[in-house]
């Protein structure tokens, strides 16, 4: 990616808008915000975990999110290959939404029609889903890893 476009000038000031209140609570600061022909990212982090927010047109126009373990105190990049003894440091936000659905009831059909989500509907669900993440508490990464590697398997077969 590159340098921000002001194509995406409206998104990024969308999503800028809908993460101060989790910023805030989180200590989470904009690490980086690039946008190409593809899309928009942007990164926010604090000293251990971080969430990064992309906006693409081509894949329905709605926002997508990975929250994450920082790595050396960065954001990890997408293992290219996943198989049992990958070491998983990045989840998409869709998943654990999945696994924590009782706590954003507001979002559950819209999660279950993986129907494109608004700035503010990705910002809320790593907020009511994912904070504890974002304070250092990775204990639901077990849970994640176990629903990617059944999508990994389904997809293998």
């Amino acid at each position: 990616m590159k340098k921000p476009a002001d194509r995406y000038a409206v998104q990024a000031l969308e999503m800028k808008a809908a993460i101060v209140a989790l910023a805030s609570s989180c200590r989470l600061t904009l690490a980086r915000e690039e946008a190409d022909v593809y899309g928009l990212t942007l990164s926010y982090q604090n000293e251990v975990a971080g969430v990064q927010f992309e906006f693409s047109p081509p894949d329905g126009g709605g926002w997508g999110g990975v929250i994450a373990r920082l790595v050396d105190g960065q954001f990890p990049k997408h293992p290219i290959h996943i198989n049992h003894s990958t070491h998983l440091n990045r989840f998409d936000v869709r998943d654990l939404a999945v696994e924590r659905i009782s706590s954003i009831p507001r979002l559950a059909d819209k999660i279950g029609r993986i129907e494109a989500l608004s700035a503010t509907d990705i910002v809320e669900i790593v907020d009511c889903c994912g904070s504890d993440v974002l304070q250092g508490d990775f204990t639901v990464f077990s849970r994640l890893r176990e629903i990617v590697m059944k999508r990994v398997a389904q997809l293998g077969a």
